[in-house]
């Protein structure tokens, strides 16, 4: 797939996955592809993980990271 190309699902789909997420559950979607910056490729390190944390989380509205050294 494409990286520009956007993929559509029906709503009832849209639902059990937003449903899904909100139990913590992980989506696999292996034909959706996404580029990540630089920046982004450097959190994949485990190096980069505070060991106290479960996962490493951004704030959209402060622009807060959590969970990096």
């Amino acid at each position: 797939m494409a990286s520009n190309e956007v993929v559509t699902i029906d709503p009832l789909t849209a639902v059990r996955c937003v449903n899904e997420l909100e139990q913590g559950k992980v989506l696999y979607l292996p034909r959706v592809d996404f580029a990540l910056s630089s920046a982004e490729q450097q959190l994949l390190d485990p190096v980069m993980a505070d060991p106290r944390r479960k996962n490493i989380s951004l704030n959209p509205e402060t622009g807060h990271l959590q969970g990096v050294l």
